[in-house]
């Protein structure tokens, strides 16, 4: 049987390495939605790094070698005093070139629209940087649902489907 001390003891360090963690990332959930928010430091600014993200509500039925789970996010991320929209993928390959690409996107029961994207820095496949930023984080502030349409590699054109409702960005 363990002593109440030991116990204590336990606790205690449990609740230190929580807090020290809490210095590296901190994550912050809205219980009432599907986003996910963290902030971050910058170790080469010290500045804060501002996250919201949230994941498909279907998965993607994509062939071999990317079949099986797999599902899409859209993240939000302030850094360097700049936003960015990332569209990402489990795995598969979104199909670019050196132009960049397009997507489809329809929030809510509104048309929808063209958004071009480019690639990430590191050429993932898995990574879109939407453009027009300041837009799509508008237009998503007010919707509770967004379908997004993208090409993928050997797979087509692809519906990827989000509940976004109670999305809050002030970064």
């Amino acid at each position: 049987m363990k002593s109440i001390a030991t116990d204590s003891a336990i606790i205690a360090d449990s609740a230190k390495m929580a807090d020290s963690a809490k210095l590296k990332t901190t994550a912050i959930e809205k219980p009432d939605s599907n986003w996910t928010y963290n902030e971050d430091i910058n170790k080469m600014t010290d500045g804060k790094i501002y996250y919201a993200d949230v994941t498909s509500s279907n998965e993607l039925s994509l062939s071999a070698p990317y079949d099986g789970f797999n599902n899409a996010h859209i993240k939000i991320r302030k850094k360097d005093g700049e936003n960015n929209v990332i569209l990402s993928i489990d795995k598969g390959q979104f199909i670019t070139s050196v132009e960049g690409t397009a997507i489809k996107v329809r929030f809510d029961k509104n048309k929808s629209e063209t958004f071009d994207c480019s690639q990430s820095a590191d050429y993932d496949p898995t990574i879109l940087f939407v453009n027009s930023t300041s837009r799509f984080i508008s237009k998503l502030k007010k919707s509770k649902k967004v379908i997004i349409e993208a090409t993928l590699y050997q797979d087509g054109n692809q519906l990827i489907e989000f509940n976004v409702d109670g999305f809050k960005w002030n970064h």
